[in-house]
């Protein structure tokens, strides 16, 4: 067995920080048939409608670093060979129906869900030098050698690291890579650092925007400007606690909380922060005892709605179902096909928190219309609001 390169360990380490150790493979030998065993990637990313595909050059220590012999590197190594791994990977997708691979969780999944939104492909590299202008330029290459078009991206690890720790949940880096490249094909952005075209991905995801594509705006600066989003760091770590949580429970299926779990990798920063505020309030209310109205939230275009509650001490025995039923409400009444939902109790000193999902395609319900009519809404009222997604500025 090959072992890892130093930069695969450390984009490892990248990847379980920014995407959650259970959407994180960086053991990805499969067999496609009896007998053989292949590499699916060298790292892959995984959020159930998307899916991102690494692979990873790294340059010898102590090889020639004189700017031929660079050059020669990346063009070989980076380009071509990294290219012709990142078709080998699509091509597997394509001719295996099931791509067993096991998570930094140390959970095995088929990954090839066959439904994917996007498949975004990337070349990483790190040389010990850098490499000349003429290569630092090349963001991307464009693959027909067997006559489709394979977008890939080409990015330098440094680079890569600086886009994990700006953008904060999974779903904003798969956002950046497909706005990257559809930002590339339009425009000769050779000369733009990375910097430049993260901010400006920050300031607007459009494609075109002329008052942010002119060559005199320096959109860089929205990088150094972006404000920092504590609550949305602070959801990130419970999220992270779930799991951990999970693992040391006594569970039939330990993998039972990623149906959930999924769903709040999906959110965008104004979406966990939108959660932990609900949350926080819930706690407050639940560490009280006091009754109180359920929040939520949805995300329209994804049809999904986000359910906190919280309970008093004597919904305790029951709260598994009471959840699933205001999970179930919020669905009917807003036409959602799918609910995740949460909810807060202090049955003892400590706060209890339980989780669930459901999804289903909408249908008429007289029970619950029954229930809508004769009591209204179980939920809080919501003010539909526009909020900036990057507070920044250039």
């Amino acid at each position: 067995m090959t072992l890892p390169t130093s930069t695969e360990r450390l984009l490892a380490s990248i990847n379980t920080s920014t995407f959650l150790k259970e959407f994180s493979f960086d053991k990805n030998q499969f067999r496609p048939s009896p007998g053989a065993e292949v590499e699916f990637a060298d790292g892959a990313l995984w959020l159930k409608e998307h899916l991102v595909v690494f692979q990873i050059k790294e340059r010898a220590q102590g090889a020639d670093s004189d700017e031929q012999a660079l050059r020669q590197w990346f063009n070989q190594k980076v380009k071509r060979d990294g290219t012709r791994q990142i078709r080998s990977t699509l091509a597997y997708l394509r001719d295996n129906p099931s791509i067993l691979l096991t998570n930094a969780r140390e959970h095995q999944f088929n990954v090839n869900t066959g439904q994917f939104k996007s498949v975004v492909s990337v070349v990483i590299y790190q040389p010990e030098h850098d490499v000349p202008e003429d290569c630092a330029v090349q963001k991307y290459h464009i693959s027909t050698s067997t006559g489709d078009e394979i977008f890939v991206h080409i990015i330098s690890l440094e680079d890569y690291s600086l886009i994990c720790e700006l953008l904060l949940t999974p779903i904003e880096i798969v956002q950046y890579f497909l706005f990257r490249e559809k930002y590339l094909r339009q425009f000769e952005a050779g000369a733009r650092k990375e910097k430049w075209l993260l901010g400006r991905f920050l300031m607007s995801p459009v494609v075109p925007e002329p008052s942010l594509d002119d060559a005199g705006r320096d959109c860089s600066k929205a990088v150094d400007n972006l404000q920092e989003n504590l609550n949305c760091l602070e959801v990130r770590k419970f999220l992270e606690r779930m799991g951990e949580k999970w693992e040391r429970g006594e569970r039939t299926d330990e993998t039972e909380y990623y149906a959930v779990l999924i769903e709040f990798a999906l959110l965008n920063r104004v979406g966990l922060s939108a959660f932990d505020e609900r949350l926080k309030l819930a706690i407050r209310h639940a560490s009280r005892d006091e009754p109180a109205l359920p929040y939520s939230f949805e995300i329209p275009e994804r049809r999904i709605g986000y359910v906190v509650v919280s309970l008093t001490r004597e919904r305790h025995p029951d709260r598994q179902g009471y959840l699933v039923r205001l999970a179930e409400l919020k669905m009917y009444e807003r036409k959602l096909e799918k609910c995740a939902g949460v909810s807060v109790v202090f049955a003892t000193d400590k706060v209890e928190i339980d989780w669930c999902y459901g999804e289903k395609p909408w249908s008429p319900n007289p029970e619950f219309e029954r229930y809508l009519k004769e009591n209204g809404s179980p939920f809080r009222k919501t003010r539909g609001q526009k909020v900036l997604m990057y507070g920044t500025k250039i």
